[in-house]
């Protein structure tokens, strides 16, 4: 072989050396790139607190929230109207109907039907501060208020004896679920965010000492850097409950029924 061919050889090698070091940096750079973009979107998505959420799904999420918000209010509305009714008809009797009146008063304000008013608290609460402070997605999870945490308060004020509760104006009753659902709760069925509110009836004192008994739910949430405000206040308004009322599955127990559970209960 003839030294020039060598050399054409030699010289070709280098070129091809050169084209592979050329898309290697090419395929590092578009790497790095892509790289990139993922934790962006991936940083996007933790700080406005939607982890897989897309707005679109969050969309038809609220909007079935809302719908069958509708069918309970008007469920709720008609309900009303037939207590409503019943209450002009012992309107028109003695004092026995008046008594038995006054009554499904005091029900209708126990199981939450009617708006009350009285000494109490307003708290406030919102997500953590710290949550500029990392990038982790799972650290700012952590930071975010949970239906926990809210379940917590809901709780502890009972305790201390609240006698009305309500949470971003949806009253707490017996029935009432509180739930996370994507980056919003579900008080009732309704969607609501932060920052929550929650009002409760009560000695307002006893209900502020509850919450902020040392190693309290106060102290935790404030630990974690979340932002509390805590007020006594002489006289507050907790709503009526707008959600259903109607029993589908449970059924009365008679009394001659009961009566006979306890007799044969007695013989055994």
């Amino acid at each position: 072989m003839a030294v020039g061919d060598l050399h054409k050889i030699e010289v070709h090698r280098k070129h091809s050396r050169h084209w592979l070091w050329y898309v290697t940096a090419i395929s590092f750079v578009t790497g790095a790139l892509l790289a990139a973009c993922l934790r962006t979107q991936r940083q996007w998505r933790a700080d406005l607190g939607i982890g897989v959420w897309r707005p679109e799904i969050i969309a038809e999420h609220l909007k079935a929230s809302r719908e069958e918000a509708k069918g309970y209010k008007a469920e709720l509305a008609a309900t009303r109207g037939r207590v409503t009714e019943l209450e002009n008809t012992l309107a028109q009797g003695g004092r026995d109907k008046e008594l038995f009146n006054q009554e499904l008063q005091k029900y209708k304000m126990l199981m939450g039907l009617v708006e009350l008013e009285g000494p109490g608290i307003i708290m406030r609460l919102d997500d953590s501060t710290l949550r500029s402070a990392t990038s982790d997605p799972e650290e700012i999870e952590s930071l975010l208020l949970h239906d926990y945490d809210l379940q917590r308060v809901v709780n502890e004020l009972r305790v201390a004896g609240a006698e009305a509760i309500s949470l971003n104006g949806q009253r707490i009753v017996e029935r009432t679920a509180i739930r996370c659902v994507g980056p919003v709760a579900h008080v009732n069925n309704v969607p609501i965010g932060t920052p929550y509110e929650i009002t409760a009836i009560g000695d307002p004192q006893v209900l502020r000492s509850g919450l902020t008994i040392r190693g309290g739910i106060v102290d935790w949430l404030k630990t974690l850097g979340f932002p509390v405000e805590l007020k006594a206040m002489p006289k507050v308004r907790v709503p009526a409950y707008t959600g259903p009322i109607e029993l589908r599955f449970a059924k009365p127990v008679s009394a001659s029924k009961q009566e006979a559970d306890k007799a044969k209960g007695g013989k055994q």
